[in-house]
């Protein structure tokens, strides 16, 4: 009998404290602020796991456009030192020139990113049987070398080896039509 009593007693307590602390703008069933609250106070759930994904990273709050020019320069890093390794390869007399035109400030570097759904790369995957395709492919050209580079993981991260590099060196007799 005490402990029925006892249990009606502690039950009649805890629901009156949760009707007390529902009224002084607590969090409602439904998970929302009481309306007492600032609204403005409150940051989106979208907003809370970006916030603490920045910050848990990059200890501070990261400028966007800074960490945009730090993936460009690695990937722009990271292929010019692909094609500069293949042109050492294939085209070796020609190597020291085309190394200090590559490392110039205005050298005219076109690189891309491609997808293996490209019509053209499932063309290229049909002709050269041998190509392993991965997630980061990037198409990289300067003056007469164009070439394919793959890499397994994402280097816009890090500085790393391509895994695959074919390197074309266009005919000095074509003329590119654009």
């Amino acid at each position: 009998m005490k402990a029925i009593l006892l249990f009606l007693f502690t039950s009649s307590l805890l629901f009156s404290q949760a009707k007390d602390s529902s009224a002084k703008g607590a969090l409602t069933p439904g998970g929302e602020k009481a309306s007492s609250q600032d609204s403005s106070a409150t940051v989106l759930d979208d907003e809370l796991d970006k916030l603490f994904y920045q910050y848990y990273f990059y200890q501070k709050e990261p400028d966007f456009e800074d960490l945009l020019k730090e993936q460009n320069q690695t990937i722009k890093s990271n292929l010019i030192r692909a094609i500069k390794n293949e042109v050492f390869i294939r085209d070796p007399q020609n190597f020291q020139k085309a190394s200090t035109e590559i490392d110039s400030p205005d050298a005219k570097i076109k690189f891309k990113q491609v997808s293996r759904y490209s019509i053209w790369m499932k063309k290229i995957k049909k002709e050269m049987g041998y190509i392993y395709f991965t997630d980061f492919m990037y198409i990289i050209q300067y003056d007469k070398y164009i070439a394919l580079v793959l890499y397994e993981v994402d280097p816009k991260k890090h500085l790393l080896k391509p895994t695959q590099v074919e390197l074309i060196l266009k005919k000095e007799g074509r003329k590119e039509s654009e």
